[in-house]
């Protein structure tokens, strides 16, 4: 019998952290000696093949180790040029994430203005809006901000780990040039989060880890990939669809949107403005009755014991709060003062303010 060696090494990929190359655990050592140990027991009647393509993913995987490590030293150094305290550095971040989460919509919002064929016509739409960035590229709105959630979670990890504090002996940056290093801590983060989902595609699922001319291609497999996409968003519609009739018969076809107002990035609900129909919470009844009805009523011990049902419904109400801003005023006034306190990224209850990222 035979085997690639490029799998024996997939295998060793997947199964240990010591081969992830965006782990401190990563060592190209352990990774050699686990292949030899594997080739000398797990498949020792096995004639091994393609020796150059194993070769060449542990080599892949040394130079996104050192990518990883590069980013992460970019990113420490920002946090101590930027010298905020944890609280402050991370109220910052939210601003600008909700910022451009504003901008976003302000830009899919102006596209449906100029041709109303991108008006959402269906539930699928709905969650998947396109618009082009500065490159020309059209992308989905739900994988751009995806991809802010992912960024936003890993950075926050990264300062809570960090505990950054005040050093009095730096210079204080003007707010200009702090945003200015905010902004590159987030580019740093999000090059780490883009490898990191690419290289856990080839760790998981299908596609190849290849090096050309100096630079690191992961491959999909097309007729794989492609096809499970296009069957993934026809299910998805499908089951959404049929869920969405169920979801307008449980709740009110009408309820009252809150008037908001913002003040230093703290929002206060002033009265009830108006009365519509909330599409964002049948949309996640839908898809929570379609996907997770196995797991609607088990509790989360971390949250006093709430159920993934009562968690949805306050998750949907700070999203609908949200969707309730005038996005274009924001942006107006953010960038006629060019200060952040238009941008709201905490709510008040009783005497405690919470953050609320977009």
């Amino acid at each position: 019998m035979k085997i690639e060696l490029s799998q024996i090494v997939k295998d060793i990929i997947h199964n240990n952290e010591f081969a992830n190359p965006f782990s401190d655990s990563f060592s190209e050592v352990k990774i050699y000696g686990a292949c030899e140990n594997y080739i000398s027991n797990k498949y020792n009647d096995y004639e091994i093949t393609h020796h150059n393509e194993g070769y060449e993913i542990i080599e892949i995987l040394t130079l996104l180790n050192r990518i990883y490590e590069s980013l992460m030293l970019n990113i420490e150094d920002l946090i101590d040029t930027i010298n905020l305290n944890k609280d402050e550095l991370i109220q910052n971040i939210l601003s600008l994430f909700n910022f451009d989460f504003f901008s976003l919509l302000d830009i899919a919002n102006s596209e449906i203005a100029k041709d109303k064929s991108k008006l959402p016509f269906t539930l699928e739409n709905l969650s998947q809006q396109k618009v082009q960035n500065v490159f020309g590229d059209t992308m989905d709105t739900q994988d751009v901000m995806d991809t802010w959630v992912d960024t936003f979670n890993i950075l926050l990890e990264i300062i809570i780990s960090f505990n950054p504090e005040i050093d009095k002996s730096i210079p204080t940056l003007s707010e200009s040039d702090r945003n200015k290093n905010i902004r590159h801590l987030i580019l740093n983060t999000n090059l780490f989060v883009n490898i990191q989902n690419a290289f856990n595609f080839f760790r998981f699922e299908f596609s190849k880890l290849l090096k050309k001319d100096n630079a690191i291609y992961f491959k999909y497999f097309p007729e794989m990939y492609y096809l499970k996409v296009m069957a993934g968003k026809a299910r998805y519609s499908s089951l959404v669809h049929e869920s969405m009739f169920q979801s307008m018969r449980f709740y009110e076809k009408e309820r009252m949107i809150p008037k908001l107002e913002v003040t230093d990035g703290n929002v206060r609900i002033m009265d009830e403005d108006r009365q519509e129909t909330n599409f964002k919470e049948h949309l996640n009844f839908s898809i929570l009755v379609s996907y997770y009805y196995h797991i609607i009523n088990q509790k989360l011990p971390y949250f006093d014991n709430i159920t993934i049902v009562e968690l949805t419904s306050v998750l949907t109400e700070l999203q609908t709060c949200f969707n309730s801003f005038n996005a274009q005023e924001i942006l107006d006034k953010t960038t006629k003062t060019q200060k952040k306190d238009f941008i709201p990224i905490s709510g008040k209850t009783g005497e405690s303010d919470h953050l609320i990222p977009e």
